[in-house]
């Protein structure tokens, strides 16, 4: 391999390293990391709300309807938890199981049907903790009522939906002058569920014109690897008044506090396969408080984070006045999410920039050869077919360029060149790039179809990851291609697990012996000129274990798709090298050689960036030299 050729190389994985290691791909606008709340004219927040309704005391009864009625205004009644009672309601559809407490009229328990966890059990978005809220905090006649103390009456014990069956659960609270109602509407097939929040005649009674919606849950754990797991799980939004997309870092550690500076039409808690959140049909206020609460992991950990938000909903006094929403559980499906047409899909990780357009058409290819196979194995390797065929014009040139370097360091002039100049590093690479504008050359053409792939590259390594198609995906010893695929887990070893972890990934090791293999052959067909150090020589085959100790814990789906990629780029090299002729290639270079006879050519910026960088490493060496000797 010549010295420009491994510059190349090694710029390529560089770059390939920083993604994998420190670059997480943000959704379409990122927000910087954030720890104070940003100033805003947001409603001044409601007043917490005061413990739940007191126990019934030993005074008289008439006493005790006194103390509730001053502390619960008109909604004394439902917090009286001597005449009410907690009803847990279960609604099953195809998509969602959610079990609703009465107390409150909210959700508690909220499961994906067609998922399960990665040790095989239900797979659960919300579960029923203390910590959670599902709740809206309002003014009324002076008081601060939650819904999370009231005792509301349901109008089911238990739903049960299929086919194209359609109904609604509600949750009402008629007092002396109007009526709260917190309705939900459920279809059998969809992972929505609808949501009005009624007030009739309510209007002298709620004196603020806004009331507090608080959503808080903590995070399941659903994934085998939990590291791969925590930097996806994080809070998405998006504003009514534009396109605008953002979201928290998900790979912070520390706790984060966002105050959105404009109303909202949505929120996610997104994890890494799947999310929940709240659409609004209208809007919620400026002001909207958000919160991120990282959790230290351990093998046994059952939560990721705890994510939070108070939103406010704006009130406009009238009589009868209803606010609607779209509660969502839904698997991270890009094709699914864009249905909605609130660009909800970004919350997908896609890469950034450019790079999610090539990620989206993978997901289309995906999505076309699943129509017609079974085995998402051989939907992966049609899919390094289908790559492969489009990047071969890139291959073949490459392969080409190398093929003349090859001859070219045969040539007499460039051996006379490497034994003249062997000890002036500096002299030696100004009279190769000499030579090369001579025979009309430019040894970075080669580089150029491998940085060409490398948007590829990149959107691959966002698709295998976070593809909702490929989780519990088997293919031969891999029970889930969206993660790591274990054959042997050797547990704790200092330093070892920081840099390769506690296993070892089958597909990866395969996928890094057909890299070493495929150098060999490289090395074999492209030798390096005599002047070329030794350690230049032999690092080629070191870049393979760094995409060995990244890809080991990474999705196997990669690691396979790679494994396949190599074999097809083995066999079309071999196939490549029968075909090109070096005579003729030869024969081009002298030919090319005569038509530029005479002529001056300058060096490109390139070749100048390198010869000048070259003096300047050298000087810097003879600068130390002279330092040392005094």
């Amino acid at each position: 391999m010549d010295r420009n050729q491994f510059i190349g190389l090694a710029l390529i994985l560089g770059l390939i390293f920083l993604w994998t290691m420190y670059m997480e791909p943000p959704n379409d606008a990122k927000l910087d990391n954030k720890r104070t709340e940003k100033k805003t004219d947001a409603p001044t927040p409601l007043p917490t709300p005061a413990p739940t309704a007191p126990e019934a005391p030993k005074d008289t009864a008439a006493e005790y309807e006194n103390r509730l009625r001053e502390r619960f205004g008109p909604f004394f009644r439902y917090a009286d938890p001597t005449v009410n009672r907690e009803e847990k309601i279960e609604v099953v559809t195809e998509k969602l199981k959610i079990a609703f407490n009465s107390k409150g009229a909210r959700p508690t328990v909220v499961y994906l049907n067609e998922y399960r966890t990665y040790d095989s059990l239900p797979l659960p978005l919300m579960l029923n903790r203390p910590e959670n809220h599902f709740d809206f905090t309002f003014n009324a006649q002076g008081k601060v009522i939650s819904t999370s103390e009231l005792y509301f009456t349901p109008s089911a014990k238990s739903l049960k939906l299929k086919g194209k069956d359609r109904q609604t659960l509600t949750f009402s609270a008629p007092t002396e002058s109007g009526t709260l109602e917190i309705v939900y509407a459920f279809a059998a097939g969809d992972y929505n569920v609808g949501m009005e929040v009624k007030l009739s005649n309510l209007n002298e009674t709620v004196t603020d014109d806004s009331y507090l919606f608080r959503f808080s849950n903590l995070m399941p754990r659903t994934e085998k690897a939990a590291p791969s797991m925590n930097p996806e799980v994080k809070l998405c939004w998006r504003y009514s008044e534009d396109d605008e997309v953002e979201s928290t870092d998900g790979a912070d550690k520390d706790s984060l506090v966002e105050r959105t500076p404009a109303s909202l039409k949505w929120l996610a808690f997104k994890s890494q396969f799947f999310s929940m959140g709240i659409i609004a049909d209208e809007k919620f206020n400026a002001g909207a408080v958000l919160k991120q609460k990282p959790f230290e992991l351990t093998e046994k950990s059952e939560f990721v984070k705890k994510l939070s938000a108070e939103m406010y909903v704006p009130y406009g006094h009238r009589p009868d006045e209803t606010h609607r929403f779209t509660l969502f559980f839904v698997p991270n499906d890009y094709n699914l999410l864009k249905k909605y047409d609130l660009k909800l899909e970004r919350i997908v990780n896609l890469g950034w920039g450019p790079i999610k357009y090539i990620t989206i058409l993978i997901i289309g290819i995906f999505g076309f050869l699943e129509q017609f196979f079974g085995s998402y194995g051989v939907i992966i390797a049609l899919l390094a077919v289908i790559i492969k065929i489009v990047l071969s014009p890139l291959t073949y040139r490459s392969y080409v360029m190398g093929a003349k370097m090859q001859v070219i360091n045969k040539m007499p002039e460039m051996q006379a060149i490497d034994a003249k100049y062997k000890d002036n590093p500096t002299k030696l690479q100004q009279e190769k790039m000499a030579f090369y504008r001579e025979i009309g050359f430019n040894p970075f053409a080669g580089c150029i179809p491998a940085l060409l792939q490398m948007p590829i590259l990149f959107a691959m390594l966002s698709f295998f990851p976070h593809s909702i198609d490929l989780r519990q995906k088997s293919f031969l010893w891999a029970e889930d291609l969206s993660t790591y695929d274990s054959i042997w887990t050797f547990g704790y070893v200092p330093i070892i697990n920081s840099i390769y972890g506690d296993h070892v990934s089958l597909f990866a090791l395969l996928m890094t012996i057909s890299t070493l293999v495929f150098t060999y052959i490289q090395q074999q067909s492209q030798p390096v000129s005599a002047a070329t150090p030794a350690a230049l020589k032999y690092m080629p085959y070191f870049f393979p274990f760094i995409f060995l100790s990244v890809l080991n814990n990474y999705s196997s789906g990669l690691s396979y798709y790679y494994f396949v990629l190599n074999l097809l780029t083995i066999v079309q090299t071999i196939v490549i090298k029968l075909t090109l002729n070096e005579d003729k290639i030869r024969a081009a270079i002298h030919e090319n050689k005569k038509k530029l006879a005479g002529k001056s050519a300058k060096p490109g910026r390139l070749q100048k960036w390198i010869i000048e960088n070259q003096k300047r490493l050298e000087e810097q060496q003879r600068q130390a030299q002279k330092r040392g000797r005094k």
